[in-house]
């Protein structure tokens, strides 16, 4: 008997279309990742379909950067023996329950696109979906705590960025500031006197 599923949801399908060939029925998908897909109205219907395989390519291969990233992340809150638990679950932050699963974790961040890092806007919350982002690795460093800023003439940027600017490394403008170069001299836009 035909069943017409359209609008239905699975997990992240959604049907857009339901038709019958053959005495089969099948029906159209729309993926939560923007991809279509067609399958048999019995597959789409059975709990373990849950997207268009793009849940499958992240979750089933443990050389998926965005599982690397969830492993990581957990790794940090949850292991005292990890390298940098000290300033993640040493100092209290923790990973949403949600985002113990990490089927959870995709459907909310997506694919790690190529070049970013996950970021958490406030480093003091636990990492959740309304505080977490994917950014460049720049942007990334210049939100840590440790991230250190001068301000040059009523401007304040952090040490990367005037060492850019200036063309000189962190460590030339460490040592210039160190020297007792006010800081519009370490970054070249006073001259030394």
């Amino acid at each position: 008997m035909f069943k017409d599923l359209t609008g239905t949801r699975n997990n992240l399908l959604k049907v857009t279309n339901t038709y019958r060939t053959d005495d089969i029925t099948y029906v159209d998908c729309l993926c939560d990742c923007g991809n279509s897909r067609t399958l048999r109205a019995q597959v789409f219907k059975r709990a373990s379909t849950k997207s268009c395989g793009c849940l499958n390519k992240a979750s089933g291969n443990v050389n998926s950067p965005t599982y690397h990233t969830w492993v990581g992340m957990k790794q940090r809150c949850t292991n005292p023996n990890h390298a940098a638990y000290e300033n993640y679950g040493g100092r209290g932050i923790s990973v949403c329950a949600r985002w113990e699963n990490f089927q959870n974790f995709f459907e909310d961040m997506g694919e790690k696109p190529v070049g970013k890092e996950l970021d958490r806007e406030n480093n003091d919350l636990p990492y959740e979906p309304s505080n977490c982002r994917w950014v460049d690795k720049i942007d990334n460093i210049m939100n840590r705590r440790c991230t250190r800023y001068l301000e040059v003439n009523g401007i304040t940027k952090t040490w990367v960025e005037w060492a850019n600017e200036a063309g000189i490394t962190r460590g030339a403008l460490k040592q210039r500031l160190n020297r007792g170069w006010s800081p519009a001299e370490a970054v070249n836009l006073q001259p030394r006197s």
